[in-house]
């Protein structure tokens, strides 16, 4: 069965993750986009701990749809590696998978 998945990102500005988020709803590669931030991101980078504010994308899709959700993130995100992660919905509510499968690809 197709899983419904959370895909999260994280994007320099609110207008990346606008963009992103505008560019996989057109695709029918997301039914739900959320934008949160800004965050502070701390990571490891070229041997070094960075830090910098973010903002968190995340968006609800379906397992058969993650490698066209991860090409496009990694078509149009301006990260040289950008964090493209998922996490399988375990419980989801009938009326939500419902929705969710009429707003995107088959």
């Amino acid at each position: 069965m197709d899983k419904p998945l959370i895909v999260q990102t994280t994007v320099e500005t609110k207008q990346n993750g606008q963009q992103l988020a505008d560019s996989l709803l057109r695709k029918r590669l997301a039914a739900c986009c959320q934008i949160s931030g800004p965050i502070e991101s701390r990571y490891w980078w070229q041997g070094e701990i960075e830090h910098s504010p973010e903002y968190l994308l995340s968006l609800k899709t379906f397992s058969s749809l993650f490698v066209k959700v991860e090409q496009l993130i990694a078509e149009e995100h301006p990260y040289d590696v950008p964090e493209i992660i998922a996490m399988e919905i375990t419980n989801i509510s009938a009326s939500y998978r419902n929705w969710m499968k009429e707003e995107l690809q088959s």
